[in-house]
């Protein structure tokens, strides 16, 4: 998850656009790719790991490259339960922005 300020979003909305495009097709391309990915994340990286490594942690069932907010209410009722968020979210879309509220999210 990456997340930016509501001024930044609010002030340059053609560079949010865009990056929320780029992280959509990226997305999209790590799951149509998942071999060049593996590969791509380690000559990027210069990592030492294998290719397989890689590629069985992109396949793990529990890491999913989605754009998608997933389970994230959950958190944010926990947070405010302790005191770090002031405002109980009614819906994720509370905490997210509106380009994200078209999605199935949670």
């Amino acid at each position: 998850m990456l997340y930016t300020s509501t001024a930044f979003h609010d002030e340059n909305p053609k560079t949010y656009a865009a990056f929320y495009a780029a992280l959509r097709e990226a997305a999209n391309w790590i799951n149509a790719n998942k071999q060049e990915a593996a590969e791509t994340f380690i000559r990027q990286q210069g990592s030492k790991l294998s290719p397989k490594l890689v590629l069985d942690i992109i396949n793990d069932p529990e890491n999913d490259f989605t754009i998608i907010p997933q389970n994230t209410f959950v958190y944010a009722a926990e947070l405010h339960k302790l005191g770090v968020l002031k405002s109980e979210a009614g819906s994720w879309k509370d905490y997210f922005f509106p380009e994200a509220h078209g999605e199935n999210g949670s």
